[in-house]
Parts: structure tokens; C-alpha cells; sequence
């Protein structure tokens, strides 16, 4: 069953001091990202930011704190160490596996590596986190660097969130307004109007395409979802095979 406690996770970065550190207050490229933002979807979640002061080596810490409806989260030292990835200035660092859970919603990661400067580029990756059963966009309001739990030293101006969206549906059907062609209709007479069925986009794209039923796409052209004639016709029946893609790139074929 999946868990959907509001967690934090504590990062520990160990380092040393480097002079001339900018000013303290404001993290800078702070940024969360998904590899699977469907509802449900089992991903790796990645946090990303520069650090704008010095991180001393005294306990030094990064924390993050999940919103309700996540799930999945690390819950010993090991499993914590096997599903993170810290890189610093894209140099990987080790994770400590005296990580561990400071409370049953608090998660404690530390590195193997000493302070960090200020003006350092850090990404803490996580796997296996479980993403909310509804869409919406996730808001993680407890993202900053600190010198002990709850102790900031940098916070972002505008907390990094990520957007989860329903699974990406294709078109279900294609529909044509008309199929009758008038005896008297000529070159660039518009027949009828198509439109689609689907679930999660409403802009559409319109192609005739070749395959079973093609037969007749010669005749006819499209502007938008309209289909017009190219040729005056004599009385009998045509068919045209026809596809509609959303904006999601998916796509529904039908012979009309």
C-alpha cells in the first residue's frame, strides 16, 4: 500500500570553508523535476539548486520536506544511500550509510564529502518515490540548506514545484459532420467539418493518410478540420482514410 506521510528528507554535505562567499539568504537555480509525472508512476525525483553561502563541515545539512501523497520514501540508512545520487559541480559524491531516518518522517542523508563552497551546483537525486493517485501540481515548501535540522542558511525565493498530470490519452474516434457531396459542388467546395473524441487534448491535427481505404485521398483536401473537394465528381461513393493527432503526438486513423 502506498505510503502518503508528509516526509523531509535531510541531506548532510561535508566540507570546509572557502573565503569570499556571496551573500547569505537566497538559493539560486533552484529547481524539482520528476522522470515519470504520471499519477501513480513509480520515479525519480531530482532536486537541483547553487548554494549561495558557504555549507561549513560542522553538520551541515540539506533538507526537503515531501508534501502529502507521495510515497515510497527511503526508510533505513541503506536503502536511503542505494536510491540517492548527490553530485556537486556534476562530480558525484559518496553517500554515507550512517544516513538514517531521524524520525519516522524525517530522513537523514549525509555525504562523504567535506564543506561546500558557496556558488556550488548541487543535485540530489532519489529514486522509487510514488507519485499522488490525483493530478496537480506538488509544492515542496521545505527546500533549503542549513547547519542543523531546521536551521536554515539558504532558501529559495519561490519554492520549486513539479506537475502531475493524468495518464496521456489518444484520440478515441474521429466524426464528419457530412458525407454527402453534392452533384453541383466544384473545385474547393467544403463537404463537412471533422472533429475528435479524446480524453486529455483538444486541438487536433488532420492528415489524409495512405493504407486500407485510401482510395480516393486525391480528390479531396483539408484546411483545419474542414474537408474539401479538389475535383468535380460523378455520382457514386469515394473513400478517404483520415488521421487526427493531438498535441501530445498520439493519433486515430479512419476511413470515411
Amino acid at each position: 500500500m502506498k505510503s502518503t506521510r508528509h516526509a523531509t528528507l535531510v541531506l548532510v554535505l561535508c566540507g570546509g570553508w572557502i573565503p569570499n562567499a556571496v551573500l547569505a539568504g537566497t538559493l539560486s537555480g533552484t529547481a524539482a523535476s520528476t522522470s515519470n509525472a504520471q499519477i501513480n508512476a513509480t520515479a525519480t525525483y531530482t532536486f537541483s539548486f547553487t548554494t549561495q553561502t558557504v555549507v561549513p563541515s560542522s553538520g551541515a545539512i540539506f533538507e526537503v520536506g515531501f508534501p502529502s501523497g507521495l510515497g515510497g520514501l527511503p526508510v533505513n540508512g541503506s536503502e536511503i544511500c542505494s536510491r540517492t545520487t548527490i553530485l556537486i559541480n556534476s562530480v558525484e559524491r559518496g553517500c554515507d550509510l550512517a544516513s538514517t531516518p531521524l524520525t519516522p518522517d524525517t530522513l537523514f542523508i549525509q555525504t562523504t564529502m567535506g564543506s561546500v563552497s558557496a556558488g556550488s551546483v548541487v543535485s540530489v537525486a532519489i529514486t522509487g518515490i510514488t507519485n499522488p493517485a490525483t493530478a496537480g501540481t506538488i509544492t515542496f515548501t521545505r527546500f533549503q540548506t542549513s547547519s542543523g535540522p531546521n536551521v536554515a542558511i539558504d532558501t529559495p525565493l519561490v519554492a520549486p514545484s513539479v506537475n502531475i498530470i493524468s495518464p496521456i490519452s489518444a484520440p478515441t474516434d474521429i466524426t464528419l459532420s457530412n458525407n454527402v457531396i453534392q452533384q453541383d459542388a466544384g473545385s474547393g467546395s467544403t463537404i463537412g467539418f471533422f472533429s475528435t473524441t479524446d480524453a486529455d487534448s483538444t486541438v487536433f491535427t488532420y492528415t489524409l493518410i495512405d493504407g486500407a481505404g485510401s482510395n480516393d485521398n486525391n480528390r479531396f483536401s483539408l484546411s483545419a478540420n474542414q474537408l474539401l473537394l479538389k475535383d468535380t465528381l460523378v455520382v457514386g461513393t469515394y473513400s478517404i482514410r483520415l488521421r487526427s493527432s493531438d498535441n501530445q503526438g498520439l493519433f486515430f486513423e479512419k476511413v470515411f
